[in-house]
């Protein structure tokens, strides 16, 4: 994924959890004006 490739050179604050991390991304989005939307993809099934 591509996604994955451009991150990885980044480097996480320590002691930072994937929550922390996602809500901060969300703020910084929104500050600049951009919408954060959502969408169900389908990709995960519970039988």
């Amino acid at each position: 994924m591509v996604a994955f490739l451009k991150g990885q050179k980044k480097i996480c604050p320590e002691g930072a959890t994937m929550r922390d991390i996602f809500l901060e991304y969300v703020k910084q989005q929104t500050a600049a004006g951009k919408e954060i939307t959502s969408s169900i993809e389908g990709r995960i099934v519970v039988k």
